[in-house]
Order: C-alpha cells, then sequence, then structure tokens
C-alpha cells in the first residue's frame, strides 16, 4: 500500500499536470480566437477616407447607419428593405453619430447628430443636386444629405461647422443592424402603451415588455412616427411631438442595451461571438488606418455596459431650435447648449468631463423650448392612454 507522502506527491503531480493542460487549453482557445479574428478583420471592406491621426489614444469614431439598399441581391432581401427599383436605393445617413473614445480611462461619449440639422454641405459643387438652399454662395441642407456625396463629405462637413477630428469612421447598413440582433438574441424594450408606426412595421398591440428580433428591432431604431392606442377614445394617436430627437433617444437606448448583451454574450459564448463577427463583417466599413486593437479598444469600453447607468458610457444629441427654411421644417444648431458636447469631440482641454445631461432641448422659431427627456419613449397624457403599463423584467 503507497504511503500518504508518496500519494500525496502523485496527486501534486496529478494536480499540475491537470492545470499544465488547463492553462494550455486556454492558451490555444485564445490563439484560435485571435486566429480567427484576425482572418475575419481582414476580409472587413476598407474605405479610403481623410481622416486625421489622433495625438493620443483618445479617438473619435464616425459612425453612419446608412439607409442604403446597395446590398440587396434577392428577393428575401427587398421584402425586408425595398431595393433600388422600387426607388428607395438612396443613400444618406439614417444615423450620424461621433463616438468618443477614451480607452485609458475606460469611457465614452456618443453624441448623435440630427439628421434635419441645418447645415452648410462641405466640398461639393452648388447646384440643386447638393443644395437644398444656396446662401451667400454656401450649400446648405440637411446634414443627412451629405452622406449622398460620400463618407467623406460627411466628414469635411463636421469638420467644417463644427471643427470635430475625425479619426477613424465606421459604416453599417440595415442588413447589419438587423443580422447583429439576429446573432445576439432578442432584445427587451419596453412599450408603455399599445404601440405601431406603419412607416416602418413597428408593431406591439400589448402595452408592456417586448422582446425584439432583429426585424423588430429595425422597425423600432427607424421609427419616426410612433403612435400608441387609446382604449377611451379607441383609436391610434401621435405619440413622437420631435419625430427623429425622439427616434434617437430610442436608437441610443437601444444601442445601450443591444452592446450589453452582444458584448456579454460574445464574452462568454464563442459561438455568439462567431455569429456577430459573421453579421456584422460582410456589410460593415471602415477606414484604411483602422487597425484590430482599434476595434478591440472600442469593443472594451462598451464591455458590460449598464443601460441605466451613464457613467461609463454617455449618449447625448446635439441641441437645436426648429425652423421653417422654404417650407422645410429644420433644426439650427443651439451652440451655446452644444457647446460643451461639441468642445469634448473636438478634445478641447478640460472638457472632457462636462457633457452630463442625457437631455435634447429643442426651441422652436417663435423662442418657446421644449425638451426631451432620456427616455426611450415620450410621456404622454395619461388622460387619452390611461395609466402605462407596469415596467417587468428583463426590460425592467
Amino acid at each position: 500500500m503507497p504511503s500518504s507522502e508518496s500519494s500525496l506527491r502523485a496527486f501534486a503531480r496529478r494536480y499540475v499536470i491537470a492545470l499544465g493542460l488547463a492553462a494550455l487549453t486556454m492558451v490555444l482557445a485564445i490563439v484560435m480566437v485571435n486566429y480567427v479574428f484576425n482572418e475575419k478583420f481582414s476580409k472587413i471592406e476598407r474605405v479610403d477616407v481623410d481622416t486625421v491621426e489622433s495625438p493620443t489614444e483618445v479617438a473619435n469614431y464616425l459612425l453612419i447607419g446608412s439607409d442604403t439598399r446597395a446590398f440587396v441581391t434577392d428577393a428575401e432581401d427587398e421584402a425586408a428593405f425595398g431595393s433600388q427599383a422600387t426607388g428607395e436605393l438612396g443613400q444618406r445617413s439614417d444615423t450620424l453619430m461621433v463616438i468618443h473614445v477614451d480607452p485609458i480611462k475606460h469611457h465614452a461619449v456618443v453624441v448623435s447628430f440630427p439628421r434635419d440639422l441645418w447645415v452648410e454641405i462641405a466640398g461639393v459643387p452648388l447646384d440643386d443636386t447638393h443644395c437644398t438652399s444656396i446662401i451667400e454662395g454656401k450649400c446648405m441642407s440637411r446634414i443627412n444629405s451629405a452622406f449622398g456625396s460620400g463618407p467623406d463629405v460627411v466628414i469635411q462637413t463636421l469638420q467644417q461647422n463644427f471643427q470635430i477630428p475625425i479619426n477613424h469612421y465606421m459604416e453599417v447598413d440595415f442588413k447589419t443592424f438587423q443580422g447583429v440582433v439576429d446573432a445576439v438574441g432578442d432584445v427587451p424594450i419596453y412599450f408603455p402603451y399599445p404601440t405601431r408606426d406603419d412607416g416602418t412595421g413597428l408593431y406591439a398591440p400589448v402595452a408592456g415588455c417586448h422582446e425584439l428580433d432583429g426585424k423588430g428591432a429595425l422597425a423600432y431604431a427607424r421609427s419616426r412616427h410612433i403612435e400608441y392606442y387609446s382604449f377611451a377614445e379607441q383609436d391610434w394617436f401621435d405619440a413622437d411631438a420631435t419625430a427623429d430627437l425622439a427616434r434617437i433617444k430610442r436608437q441610443q437606448d437601444f444601442m445601450r442595451r443591444l452592446m450589453r448583451l452582444a458584448v456579454d454574450k460574445s464574452l462568454t459564448n464563442p459561438l455568439t461571438a462567431s455569429k456577430v463577427v459573421d453579421r456584422i463583417i460582410p456589410n460593415l466599413k471602415i477606414d484604411a488606418t483602422l487597425e484590430k486593437n482599434d476595434l478591440l479598444g472600442l469593443i472594451d469600453v462598451f464591455r458590460g455596459v449598464d443601460p441605466n447607468d451613464s457613467s461609463k458610457v454617455q449618449f447625448l444629441t446635439i441641441p437645436g431650435r426648429n425652423v421653417n427654411v422654404s417650407g422645410a421644417s429644420v433644426l439650427f444648431v443651439d451652440e451655446a447648449t452644444a457647446a460643451a458636447m461639441i468642445s469634448t469631440l473636438r478634445g478641447d482641454s478640460g472638457t472632457s468631463s462636462q457633457p452630463t445631461t442625457t437631455q435634447s432641448t429643442v426651441i422652436d422659431s417663435s423662442g418657446a423650448t421644449t425638451t426631451t427627456t432620456a427616455a426611450p419613449l415620450p410621456v404622454v397624457s395619461e388622460d387619452r392612454f390611461g395609466v402605462p403599463a407596469p415596467t417587468t423584467a428583463p426590460c425592467g
């Protein structure tokens, strides 16, 4: 019978061997994940745009959500997204955000630019094709039209109007957004009342917590004309007093939730990570200088984002005042209110922690001011719609 000392030595040897095998397995897994990531990263389409190199690790990422239908090649995609044949090819920035990332502090500020902002479009001919109005030799139009002339024009427009340097560029389309949601899993969204938007196909006939798949998520994120149902009046009524700004708030709220799910699930499940990457890469475009470590640093900042906590990632919106220009309703930037946000994006010394508000102010042409809060949907009259549904898990 072996002595207790020899048994202990044998156990120790087995334990060390087991630890060694476990460590080797972990190393091999990390190597494989990096190999797969490297291989897939190399397949991302590169765009030659005029970005600037950041003097520090802090960087601005321009994120464009494009409404192009150029990816549509089959009947299924055409049914879901429309097509060039139906006049929907387009190319406007359905979503325009600048993500200001500080990887050292693990902090980010995401600033949305409303699509109706009235700005000078830089670097385009002075003609009716590119300009809504030509005023004092300047090509004036809504900011979302800049993308129709290419991403470089968007970058130049941000630089010319706001002096914001763009260090990296990323572009996604409808299909990519929908695919990521389907790869990650349903995203919980709260609706206080029965909700619909006939323009995007959003339909939640029962109030409360709904888990949206890719199709439902896209309809929700793109919605600009939310309606609630009033049981008292047995009819649907508009709930978006400021359509574009209300939509931005929904998009920001959804983005928090989606990023948290995507990062958490990808870190714990390599298959989910692979699915997410596979859905993103075919329709993702990035600038030629964006490296793997830049992308991994961006992912790391958004790791564990709490949808109800803005201390790590702030979501802000450039404020504006409603103005009628040649019969079109547009937004003029409210420079005083926007100053802190823009200073942060510029990297001005001492301004990185100033923009703490999560509100977006809209001032109409008469001078009256209304404010939309960071809630995903606007607050409306309980006299018409009744008491909102209770918030339950997993939305709560």
